[in-house]
């Protein structure tokens, strides 16, 4: 998929359109791993607290056929939770890509002793 539709939610903070940008920047090249993605669901929070212990947080649900991909990541920088979701959802996507692969690899697998057999019948 070319246009992954991805919807950002921001909660205790304003989503500006760089802040979008930066999001359909960094989540979009996900798909290089899922490209059977439908959907992206970024949700980015501003937890409360004093200006010494405000932390941010930034959640997705990549929506697959299949079961989906959650991931979240927290830190004092938004951009830094940003980019820490990404690369999580970029390694859990590899992982499901890497199984998939291993599955269809092992379908299409038939032991030598069931070649060679078929090969010598009359």
């Amino acid at each position: 998929m070319i246009n992954l539709p991805i919807h950002i939610t921001a909660h205790h903070l304003s989503l500006s359109d760089a802040l979008r940008w930066f999001v359909h920047k960094k989540v979009a090249p996900v798909t290089r791993f899922a490209n059977d993605a439908l959907a992206a669901e970024i949700v980015l929070r501003r937890h409360g607290g004093s200006d010494v212990t405000r932390r941010f947080s930034a959640s997705a649900r990549l929506a697959l056929p299949g079961r989906d991909i959650h991931s979240r990541a927290l830190h004092a920088d938004l951009y830094t939770a940003i980019r820490r979701l990404v690369a999580k959802l970029a390694r859990r996507s590899r992982k499901r890509k890497t199984r998939r692969a291993k599955t269809f690899e092992r379908a299409a697998y038939k032991p030598p002793s069931e070649i060679a057999a078929f090969q010598t019948r009359p």
